[in-house]
């Protein structure tokens, strides 16, 4: 392998080796480093008369990630345009956990792939298995450019996915960046989901004082029971002295009562 090319995670070298032959391997791996030549070369190897865009549409790893999807995930634009421009393959194919190259995009936090990607036509507004289109898992990963992009392409700052919306989702990662982006574009502090931290419990779990802060100057509610217990509770449970202060001086009641508690 030449000195220069990156390490493949560790993650992908198992969906590699986990391909069912050698030339799907190289051919998903040479996707992965943008090695456009040997996309092309293998492709053609594992051609049966099918024609190299049938051909590439189906070589998949055992997470049916297909050339394009790994292109995104590291960014590798020219691979995605070969696919897209050059053998009109869809643009929205879906791998095992319904990801899109879109979604491997954000999730890579790659803005300029994810540029080319929407220009295309792919949808932003796709669902994975889990429930999250691609401002979700751009909030999640703390892409604040990404977040302005999809923003600026009418998505919806509340979208509801299974573990809350992007604010949720962002705040849980202590992503005080997106947060602000978020807050800034009227993103709801108080949402509540059953079972799923509000914004505010998630920034006190991600130990985000900087979150915090932002949650409360957007007037997040300073007392609501989030799973079973108020902000304040939990920032003390967590051991969390400065956002305890923080949550104090803008005047969480330290009488208010958890759920369940006499």
């Amino acid at each position: 392998k030449p000195q220069n090319r990156k390490t493949i995670p560790s993650t992908f070298q198992t969906l590699l080796m986990a391909s069912s032959d050698s030339k799907t391997h190289q051919l998903l791996e040479a996707a992965f480093y943008g090695e456009l030549r040997r996309v092309k070369k293998f492709a053609s190897e594992l051609d049966n008369g099918r024609g190299i865009a049938q051909t590439l549409a189906t070589v998949k790893d055992n997470m049916n990630q297909t050339a394009i999807h790994t292109a995104a995930q590291e960014g590798m634009v020219n691979i995605c345009k070969f696919w897209i421009d050059d053998l009109k393959l869809e643009v929205d194919p879906k791998d095992a956990k319904g990801y899109t190259p879109l979604h491997r995009a954000c999730e890579g936090g790659h803005l300029s792939t994810a540029v080319y990607l929407l220009k295309k036509g792919a949808d932003p507004e796709m669902r994975s298995n889990r429930g999250f289109n691609s401002l979700h898992i751009a909030a999640e990963k703390g892409s604040e450019e990404l977040v302005r992009l999809l923003l600026s392409k009418g998505a919806d700052v509340d979208a509801l996915s299974r573990s809350g919306t992007p604010l949720n989702l962002a705040a849980g990662q202590g992503k005080h960046e997106v947060v602000k982006v978020l807050l800034d574009h009227c993103a709801n502090p108080n949402f509540y989901l059953h079972h799923v931290p509000t914004p505010l419990s998630a920034a006190i779990l991600a130990k985000s004082l900087c979150c915090v802060e932002l949650l409360i100057a957007a007037e997040a509610d300073l007392d609501a029971i989030s799973c079973g217990v108020t902000p304040l509770h939990l920032a003390a449970s967590e051991g969390q002295t400065e956002i305890i202060k923080c949550l104090l001086k803008a005047g969480a009641d330290p009488d208010v009562t958890d759920m369940g508690s006499s």
